[in-house]
């Protein structure tokens, strides 16, 4: 089959959910015979350093290159359009991709609102309405109500639709009144292993010279910061040797890290904390081995856990506030603990494990199992396939006529 993965970035280096998900998929599709070709939408940024999926072809054109791009992707009609994207796209782009099977994939709430998270601004209290309102002009402003409307066609168009996580999928569809088939991200449990195939990381965060706690998520605003800070003062008071490992960028502030170390020196901690901004995908399952607990503080807006999932399945009890997502993935008790969302408390259930090595070996075997058992990416990966030969079959007599 020939598949057309349309995404805003696609790659694993910066530990950003989407663009890794988007990823392990294709380099597993392509493994699987699929001929697959990735083009993302959005313009390139500075900060990031993305590595092609092996077995995909990907475009990365500069945004004054992408109709043309886009042109020569669709030169050779693809079987299926699989569209993941919440960049606007050109209207002739849109024209054509609207004409061929097309699947959309909704990593947020970009379907329904400008701003991709139905919140009001500035309060960012919780917004019962859907795009199109008359309040949409004053919360989100001209530039994002335009790119709703030429993502619009395509959203009409679409034979199908998916989300990752239960309130994405919950959510677009109740405001849509369509269906929104949820397929849950997966781990390739080969891959993620407590004994992954050295790599480069190793000489950086091996041998282990102390306890090691793998801080789940980027940094990203100001709030998160002082609580990750918080986390660290908590862990290191109650385990003066352990060191909390913080990987990977946030789209949404690629420097915060850097107020992050700042404010660890300040307290002098700045020797407890290791701050890796770029990880290779290839590195990706020896930076979750290397580390002993995994902890959260709490859930990024739609994520659908994949970082749990990888952590799990490398044998790492997870540590994480009780919210819907977590008690999703997560059975408190026996593959980690779900506590209440205050870093202090988060740290004193982490530092259990730092200081109970028994208590923590009976917790990574148990979550290896979970991820085996019940986030095994083969599952979602045929479950794609499964949608897409529905597509192209239900568009063939179109096409035909």
């Amino acid at each position: 089959m020939r598949l057309l993965l349309v995404a805003d970035a696609i790659g694993e280096s910066e530990l950003e959910e989407a663009p890794s998900w988007l990823a392990n998929l294709a380099t597993r599709l392509a493994a699987r015979g699929h001929r697959v070709t990735a083009l993302c939408a959005a313009a390139p940024e500075t900060w990031r350093s993305m590595v092609d999926p092996p077995g995909v072809v990907v475009w990365r054109p500069e945004l004054e290159t992408l109709e043309r791009a886009f042109s020569a992707a669709l030169a050779n009609p693809p079987d299926v359009v699989h569209l993941a994207a919440t960049a606007p796209l050109p209207p002739r782009v849109t024209e054509s991709l609207a004409a061929l099977p097309l699947l959309l994939d909704a990593h947020d709430l970009s379907a329904v609102c400008p701003m991709g998270d139905l919140r009001h601004r500035p309060s960012l209290e919780a917004c019962p309405h859907r795009h199109p309102h008359e309040a949409c002009g004053a919360c989100a402003g001209t530039k994002r109500l335009q790119a709703m409307e030429l993502r619009a066609p395509l959203l009409s168009a679409a034979s199908g639709m998916i989300a990752h996580g239960r309130d994405v999928a919950t959510r677009i569809g109740e405001r849509l009144g369509r269906e929104v088939q949820r397929i849950p991200m997966g781990v390739d449990p080969l891959r993620f292993h407590p004994s992954p195939v050295v790599s480069q990381i190793t000489s950086t965060l091996m041998p282990r010279t102390r306890p090691r706690v793998l801080l789940l998520g980027a940094a990203a605003p100001d709030a998160d910061i002082l609580d990750m800070v918080d986390v660290l003062v908590s862990l290191t008071s109650r385990v003066p040797e352990a060191e909390l490992v913080l990987a990977g960028r946030d789209a949404r502030d690629p420097d915060a890290h850097t107020r992050v170390l700042a404010e660890a020196r300040r307290m002098g901690l700045a020797g407890q904390l290791r701050i890796l901004p770029h990880v290779d995908g290839s590195d990706l399952p020896s930076l979750f081995a290397a580390c002993d607990v995994a902890v959260a503080l709490e859930a990024a807006e739609h994520s659908a856990g994949l970082a749990v999932m990888r952590s799990l399945a490398s044998g790492l009890p997870v540590v994480a506030p009780a919210t819907p997502l977590f008690e999703e993935l997560i059975e408190d008790g026996r593959e980690g603990r779900l506590v209440e969302p205050r870093p202090a408390v988060i740290a004193d259930a982490a530092a259990v494990f730092l200081s109970a090595p028994p208590l923590r070996a009976a917790f990574s075997e148990r979550a290896r199992l979970a991820a085996i058992e019940r986030h095994d990416l083969e599952r979602a990966v045929v479950a794609h396939e499964q949608l897409y030969a529905r597509l192209r079959r239900d568009a063939a007599p179109a096409r035909a006529a």
